[in-house]
């Protein structure tokens, strides 16, 4: 069953719900300890903004 939540600026498009829940929440808990705890040698204003454009892409299909 494939869901579609309206905002208001788009239609997040995912198949699961709750999955695509766990994986944005693990993936941006994953990002906070990356740029608070280890220094991987990209700039942490780089890793959000790539962080958010694949959310982006991820939940809106873009």
């Amino acid at each position: 069953m494939s869901f579609s939540l309206t905002s208001t600026l788009n239609t997040v498009l995912v198949s699961d719900v709750d999955a695509a829940s766990v994986v944005v929440f693990e993936a941006l808990n994953r990002l906070v300890d990356i740029i608070v705890f280890n220094d991987m040698g990209v700039p942490a204003d780089r890793l959000k903004s790539e962080t958010a454009d694949m959310i982006c892409a991820y939940l809106f299909h873009q």
